[in-house]
């Protein structure tokens, strides 16, 4: 039987595998670094994306280190406060103990699962200097509420829109609502090139994001090899997954760490300092080939989105929403890991859910991110009872019907 994932070479398809394995090749291997091909990701960017001249972009090796940069840049440092909603990723505070500024935790709308509007007023104090808001999984976040709270206490607005590639918020897009943004090219994102991070600024910090290009240095020949294969060994895993020939070779790649780590040994305990990686050239040019396929890959999971709704509506965390692009779908179920298991019997791999703890990941102690237990209860409530569906452009219609009827059934016996 076919194995469906939620989480793991979702991003991947036949042509980015193919593509990846031709810079494997000895006579590619001058085009890893440096080329052209960066400036070309940036042109095809702005228009995909349709950001126009009075913005900066600047691509980096991953997006912590474009929200580190961008809170830098707009002056966030000590006795700084930036309100953020729990239920994120780890790598989120990180950024921001980084610049020795202080992450304070929100709750967050159940219904959404972005940050709780009405919540924020009486979280701001006199040190507060921005609110950063996540579009989670590609929901976009209440932006004009925020906004508005902004505007009254006189404070920056960050968009993290890295789950959140061309998703829209009243037929505005959503990278154009606040003083910064950051988009993620990361494994599990819209589109990926294993890692990868864009940071927006407008035009009015031209210079800084200058000095910022400046400051960054390439990754290793070893790095930029491990961005490479994982894009071919992940494609080659999961087309072999159903005989564990796929499965086998995932593990032993990960255990000689021919792949590159999710989230670094420094990052679990928020002391990973490293923000300066350039986005190498070879990276540059397979997001470019990703970025024409991105209105394609959008209606695709609307589409899916659309089926699990309509099937699951009783448990679907998120309703349809005009602009959103469902990187994931969530769904509530009192039996989470058990669901996951019984899952797999029917080789739809779950495993864990993408934020199975209030910061994610579920080997981090919150408490080195800052963030108190019991502080925000809808965030806990939703990592412990959610699963995330899965939702991409590896499954076809009977795929998504497979999901749908399995989850019926699983509910039904639990």
């Amino acid at each position: 039987m076919k194995p469906i994932f939620a989480n793991i070479f979702t991003t991947l398809h036949a042509d980015l595998a193919k593509q990846s394995a031709s810079f494997l090749l000895p006579w590619n291997r001058s085009q890893w670094k440096n080329g052209t091909d960066n400036h070309m990701f940036i042109e095809t960017f702005r228009k995909v994306v349709n950001i126009d001249e009075s913005y900066c972009v600047v691509p980096m090796y991953n997006a912590r280190s474009a929200l580190y940069h961008g809170l830098k840049t707009l002056d966030i440092g000590p006795w700084d406060e930036v309100l953020l909603q729990a239920y994120t990723c780890i790598s989120v505070p990180n950024a921001i103990i980084a610049t020795w500024a202080t992450p304070v935790y929100v709750d967050i709308d159940m219904q959404t699962a972005n940050i709780d509007p009405t919540l924020l007023e009486v979280s701001i104090t006199k040190n507060t200097k921005a609110i950063l808001i996540q579009h989670t999984f590609g929901i976009v976040a209440d932006i004009h509420r925020v906004q508005k709270v902004c505007k009254r206490h006189d404070l920056l607005l960050i968009e993290d829109c890295a789950h959140a590639l061309w998703a829209t918020y009243t037929w505005q897009s959503v990278w154009t609502f606040g003083d910064m943004a950051l988009f993620s090219l990361g494994r599990d994102k819209v589109l990926t090139t294993t890692n990868g991070g864009i940071l927006l600024m407008p035009k009015q910090y031209k210079k800084a994001c200058k000095a910022i290009e400046a400051s960054l240095h390439m990754p290793s020949t070893w790095v930029i090899l491990q961005n490479v294969l994982y894009m071919v060994l992940g494609w080659i895993a999961y087309r072999t997954y159903a005989v564990k020939v796929g499965k086998i070779l995932y593990y032993i790649a990960a255990k000689t760490k021919l792949l590159p780590l999710i989230i670094t040994p420094a990052e679990k305990s928020c002391s990973f300092t490293n923000f300066s990686l350039w986005y190498p050239n070879v990276l540059a040019k397979l997001a470019t080939t990703q970025l024409r396929r991105l209105p394609e890959i959008t209606q695709h999971r609307r589409s899916g989105a659309q089926m699990y709704v309509e099937a699951l509506w009783d448990s679907i965390v998120v309703p349809m929403q005009d602009g959103d692009v469902y990187l994931r779908v969530i769904y509530t179920t009192n039996s989470q890991q058990d669901f996951i298991r019984e899952a797999k019997k029917h080789s739809i791999h779950l495993w864990d859910p993408w934020y199975d703890k209030v910061i994610a990941w579920r080997w981090v102690d919150v408490a080195d991110a800052w963030y108190t237990m019991g502080s925000c209860p809808y965030a806990q409530e939703l990592a412990w009872t959610t699963i995330n569906l899965p939702n991409h452009m590896l499954m076809d219609r009977q795929d998504y019907t497979r999901v749908i009827q399995t989850i019926q059934h699983i509910r039904n016996i639990l």
